[in-house]
């Protein structure tokens, strides 16, 4: 505001010298009128005179009031109008060389101004951070939004996973509880075989050696048959010498008779001195009948005793062929049961290492069987865990779309105030 002016005062001086003109001209005025004055009409000429000087007057008041004070209320008004329409230009500044209440008025009016043309550059540059922000929260918010979607989607199918993954461990945890009985079992049902695996490797040794036994007393045996059978072979070698024999004291029995036969003939001759002769023959006679029939009977018990030999050498024979037989047999079993023995052998040491490693097994089954409890109650947690993930993630994606709509509702507001500010011109 420039010093030393003021647009109030100028009024009153214009008001006041426009007065004092007019007071000068009123009395120059009045001196025509009065001077001549004749009748009424001249009154009436007067009146209507000063009349039209009052009317001059107030137009010359009107029009110094609205060249001086009501040019800057108009100027005043306008960018009032303009600034409640919203289309006005901040940069524009009123200008009044004053120095009263019209000046204090626009300057200060200007410093409203400005201070509003500050507030509107700064809700400008807001409005466009604002904007930038709205829109990169509205992007990210709607990005989160279909983010947590599709994590919601997903965590729903690792909760369905891990519930269906539960249930495979659940259905497993089962599998090796049973197969950890039945490895158990195994490990039991080992115990009693390794137990018979050792009974017949001690059985198989045994009968190895009983055969052996048998096949030495059968060797022994065979050996004994082919003695006896030597010896009834002498036996019946004798038997045959003692045929002879027999024969040989046939036929001197048989000139024995014929010899008491002749003793008799002779004795009966002789008569009386032949009776003790013939007495003696007829003992004789006797004595080679008795041992006739003796020999008879020694013949008989030779033949049947030489038949009963060869029948016995011949079942003799026959069981020493059997006994070499089973001799033979019994080798063969003897050679099967040394392969047998080495097998069982074998099987003993292959059963100490499949009991070993039965064991082994057992001990992780029982571990296999812990760890998968272990992990059903984990998994159990896991899927309580998803579930619970699974609702944060729906409620963030409730959430989410909830962010997204209202930073749309406030990207929109931006746009609406960034419309109204962009209004002024700064």
């Amino acid at each position: 505001m420039s010093s030393g002016k003021s647009i109030i005062r100028r009024f009153l001086y214009y008001s006041v010298g426009f007065g004092i003109l007019m007071g000068l001209v009123f009395p120059l005025y009045a001196i025509i009128f009065v001077a001549g004055w004749k009748s009424d009409l001249m009154f009436i000429f007067f009146a209507a005179g000063c009349i039209l000087a009052g009317i001059m007057v107030g137009l010359v008041s009107y029009q110094i009031h609205k060249s001086t004070i009501m040019k800057v209320v108009n100027d005043l008004s306008r960018q009032m109008h303009n600034i409640a329409a919203g289309d006005a230009d901040l940069r524009m500044r009123m200008d009044c060389d004053s120095q009263d209440e019209l000046g204090h008025l626009t300057d200060n009016f200007n410093q409203f101004v400005e201070r509003i043309h500050g507030v509107i550059r700064e809700s400008q540059s807001m409005i466009q951070v604002l904007g930038e922000a709205t829109r990169s929260m509205s992007d990210a918010a709607n990005e989160l939004s279909d983010t947590t979607q599709g994590e919601a989607a997903t965590a729903e199918q690792i909760s369905a996973a891990v519930e269906e993954i539960s249930r495979e461990i659940v259905n497993v945890a089962r599998s090796t509880q049973k197969q950890n009985q039945l490895v158990n079992g195994m490990l039991q049902n080992m115990a009693v075989a390794s137990k018979g695996i050792i009974t017949a490797d001690e059985q198989t040794r045994s009968a190895a050696e009983l055969s052996r036994t048998i096949h030495a007393d059968t060797q022994a045996g065979s050996e004994a048959l082919q003695e006896l059978g030597d010896r009834m072979q002498a036996i019946r070698n004798s038997s045959s010498e003692m045929t002879k024999v027999i024969t040989i004291i046939n036929e001197i029995s048989a000139r024995i008779n014929l010899l008491s036969l002749n003793a008799s003939i002779e004795a009966a001759r002789a008569g009386d001195a032949g009776r003790g002769f013939a007495v003696v023959a007829d003992e004789v006679a006797k004595l080679a009948d008795e041992t006739d029939k003796g020999l008879k009977n020694i013949e008989k018990m030779v033949q049947s005793n030489d038949e009963g030999i060869l029948v016995a050498l011949e079942k003799s024979h026959t069981t020493r062929l059997v006994i070499e037989q089973i001799t033979q047999g019994i080798s063969a079993i003897e050679t099967r049961m040394e392969h047998i023995q080495s097998i069982m052998s074998d099987s003993v040491a292959s059963n100490q290492k499949v009991e070993e490693e039965a064991r082994l097994l057992g001990t992780m089954s029982s571990e296999i069987d812990r760890v998968t409890n272990e992990e059903k109650l984990a998994f159990g947690d896991i899927s309580s865990s998803m579930s619970e993930i699974d609702k944060l993630s729906q409620a963030v994606a409730f959430s989410s779309e909830r962010l997204a709509s209202l930073s749309n509702d406030i990207s929109k507001s931006a746009s609406n105030l960034e419309s109204r500010v962009n209004l002024f011109k700064v």
